[in-house]
């Protein structure tokens, strides 16, 4: 399939890239809606779309994250999604990379290739999460309250000069942790 290469040259070992922002296009949003003479019928159950960034680093090795920008596998219909909004994404995980590759895949193909429109919007690239300004290594400190490390994989660590009530929340809105923290 078609990709798209982003060589990062700031440093020959590699860079961490923080994040992006994406969005569906208008395009892409009404085929997947609406339906159209090459998509056929409008997204259903079991029908996706999404993006995905391949990080090579200075060795060669690479990792992958992937992103739904529609989402119509779950049987429950109140989870399928099409993404309208632009939403930030991580994508530390990929690591200290020297190249990105973007690619583009959806259950709406055949022999020839994809017959969904193969646009999204990007901005950007390399950016934070505007909402809360985080950056790789840093301690988020608000007031009385200090969380790190940042980013983090397995855990993170809260620390408090006073008790009081935390909720923890994953990029989705949902909250994972509500409960009472007491202070040290």
């Amino acid at each position: 399939g078609a990709r798209t290469d982003i060589n990062i040259t700031n440093n020959t070992s590699g860079d961490v890239i923080p994040g992006v922002y994406l969005t569906n296009a208008a395009y892409t949003y009404s085929s997947i809606i609406n339906g159209d003479s090459f998509v056929g019928a409008p997204f259903g159950e079991g029908d996706w779309y999404k993006i995905k960034f391949t990080g090579t680093k200075a060795d060669g090795s690479t990792t992958e994250k992937e992103i739904y920008l529609a989402d119509y596998r779950s049987v429950n219909a109140a989870e399928r999604f099409v993404l309208t909004d632009w939403k930030w994404y991580n994508l530390s995980s990929l690591g200290a990379v020297t190249k990105v590759s973007i690619s583009i895949d959806s259950s709406r193909k055949n022999n020839f290739g994809l017959t969904i429109p193969a646009y999204f919007c990007m901005d950007s690239f390399g950016a934070t999460d505007a909402a809360t300004g985080l950056q790789d290594d840093q301690i988020i400190s608000a007031g009385e309250i200090k969380v790190y490390p940042n980013p983090f994989t397995e855990y993170i660590i809260v620390k408090s000069d006073k008790n009081q009530a935390m909720k923890l929340f994953n990029i989705s809105g949902q909250c994972l942790i509500n409960t009472d923290i007491t202070s040290g």
